[in-house]
């Protein structure tokens, strides 16, 4: 059942990486920012995969989120 206590709201880092999804982008501060943005609008939730760079999405996450929310349960959130 669903619960109206909570909002998630998610984005898929896929796009963030470089040509065929293998590689760094192209611009990583248009990337970096593209996740600020996405935080700001009120996304809670990143969804990431080992295909997506590998690494890559979760390198360019790291730099533009830290510190993230504190109300985030995150690995990538700063202590």
């Amino acid at each position: 059942m669903f619960s109206s206590s909570g909002r998630r709201i998610g984005f898929g880092s896929m796009q963030l990486t470089g040509p065929g999804h293998w590689a760094a982008p192209d611009n990583p501060e248009q990337a970096m920012q593209v996740l600020r943005d996405a935080v700001d609008a009120g996304v809670t939730h990143i969804d990431t995969a080992d295909a997506y760079g590998p690494f890559t999405a979760e390198k360019y996450i790291r730099k533009a989120l830290r510190p993230t929310p504190k109300a985030w349960s995150s690995p990538l959130r700063a202590a």
